[in-house]
């Protein structure tokens, strides 16, 4: 992500941290009855603070790779149960 959005030092430092701590809600979401609104939550969220960081050509990019990644894991998860 980095490269493909030219992210400078300064970005990369504070996207690293929303990073972080997005990861670790949504772990903690992920044994949650209700996951799927808690994760999607917090998804919409992440993305607010990352456009707050990113400039507009970069959170477009950002935003295209996410949609693609969250389009592929649907795919992929879509008749996945749990053990």
């Amino acid at each position: 992500m980095q490269e493909a959005l030219h992210i400078t030092p300064g970005q990369l430092s504070k996207i690293s941290n929303i990073s972080l701590s997005y990861q670790q809600e949504m772990d903690k979401a992920a044994v949650s009855p209700d996951r799927s609104k808690k994760q999607a939550s917090l998804m919409r969220k992440k993305d607010s603070e990352l456009k707050a960081i990113l400039d507009n050509e970069q959170y477009r990019e950002y935003y295209k790779r996410e949609q693609a990644i969250r389009k592929q894991d649907k795919i992929i998860y879509k008749d996945h149960q749990p053990l």
